[in-house]
């Protein structure tokens, strides 16, 4: 389970914000186009516009979602909408059975260690493509490895494409 976790943490982060260099995804940050950069921190103003750039793109925001760097997620979990509102702009939502931490004005918001400190993604993620090609997952054991210390190393192979 540990393993398998691993790997699905691996490809999140490829996914979010995979480089595209060597045998890494062009993740969701780092696609032609899909970036935009603040030279100072991120604002309240900075996720409404960039609700407004889906929208004019023609994507319907129903079916978006934020990912949040945790020192995003930290940063407007506790910051008023307005002055002294009691309405923060992430709303947390910790009781749910998914991995959802909250909303931003509706848009469910969720965390990821992936993204560099002062990133968050948005984007409908319903209009991208994981493909597995092959039988599935190889794993090779070295029961060897560090015989010394009775040490076995396992490696998961699997051939993954992403694209948005």
């Amino acid at each position: 389970q540990s393993q398998m976790r691993s790997v699905a943490l691996t490809l999140d982060a490829q996914v979010i914000a995979g480089s595209g260099s060597g045998a890494n995804f062009t993740g969701a940050v780092n696609g032609a186009g899909n970036a935009e950069t603040y030279s100072g921190s991120m604002a309240f103003a900075d996720l409404l516009d960039a609700i407004n750039k889906i929208q004019v793109d023609g994507i319907s925001v129903a079916n978006c979602a934020f990912v949040f760097h945790p020192d995003e997620y930290k940063a407007f979990v506790n910051a008023d909408r307005g002055t002294n509102t009691g309405s923060y702009v992430l709303m947390p939502e910790l009781q749910n059975s998914g991995h959802m931490v909250g909303r931003v004005l509706g848009i469910p918001a969720y965390v990821h260690s992936g993204l560099t400190s002062g990133q968050a993604v948005l984007g409908d993620f319903s209009r991208s493509v994981l493909a597995f090609h092959g039988s599935g997952a190889v794993a090779e054991i070295d029961n060897f490895h560090d015989f010394q210390k009775g040490s076995v190393a396992v490696r998961i192979i699997e051939d993954v494409s992403f694209g948005i």
